[in-house]
């Protein structure tokens, strides 16, 4: 009888502990919603009037072409989606694959600016077997763009092969993750930004090649 009321008691604290922490502390949800959507099921030709394309220092050019986004060519160049994200907590993701060359490419966010030469961006990418979270910044002061590898593991990228990017950013860490789609391969990086946090508006797809040959195709982008 005795043994009986102790462990009553003692399930009776624990009901009571659960109760009081569950009233406390609320458990707080989160759910996501799209703003922008693209998965480029048109007809070829002009990306249309959601992007604007920069190119600095090569002769790269985006299309729609095959129910995807092509970009071919060489140098620094970004697709920024032409309206505002004004949100603290900013989620993008793209489908890649390189068709040809050995392009780099990536997803910018947070950024500032009007072009390639002024502003600054956070960015993940993957480029010269490297998946990296960055912070790009561009002063027409300085003779060369200012590059920050904030973090980085190797990660080796395929031809032909599909990869889902994915890139998480608000006020306390930067986070990505990349799927090659094909073999099922995963890898993921996270790290916080210990310099002055970004607030711009501006959501891009990035690329990178010295070749003329490169080839990039997108597909399946959220933001």
């Amino acid at each position: 009888k005795n043994l009986f009321s102790v462990n009553l008691i003692i399930t009776l604290l624990i009901v009571f502990f659960s109760l009081k922490c569950s009233e406390d502390n609320e458990p707080t949800t989160f759910t996501w919603s799209t703003v922008f959507s693209d998965n480029f099921q048109r007809a070829d030709g002009s990306i249309g009037n959601n992007y604007s394309v920069q190119v600095e220092y090569g002769n790269g050019t985006a299309n729609i072409s095959g129910n995807k986004l092509r970009f071919e060519g060489s140098g620094y160049w970004a697709i920024r989606y032409s309206a505002e994200v004004p949100f603290d907590l900013v989620r993008v993701s793209v489908n890649c694959s390189v068709e040809a060359g050995n392009p780099g490419f990536g997803i910018g966010a947070k950024g500032t600016g009007t072009d390639l030469q002024y502003g600054e961006s956070y960015g993940v990418g993957i480029m010269s077997g490297e998946f990296a979270i960055y912070k790009y910044k561009y002063n027409a002061t300085e003779p060369q763009n200012s590059l920050a590898t904030l973090i980085s593991k190797s990660f080796t990228i395929q031809n032909s092969h599909t990869y889902k990017l994915q890139f998480i950013v608000d006020s306390k860490e930067l986070s990505a993750y990349i799927e090659d789609l094909n073999s099922g391969k995963k890898d993921s990086i996270k790290v916080t930004d210990g310099g002055t946090l970004l607030t711009g508006t501006i959501v891009s797809l990035n690329g990178n090649s010295p070749a003329s040959t490169a080839v990039l195709l997108f597909d399946d982008f959220n933001i």
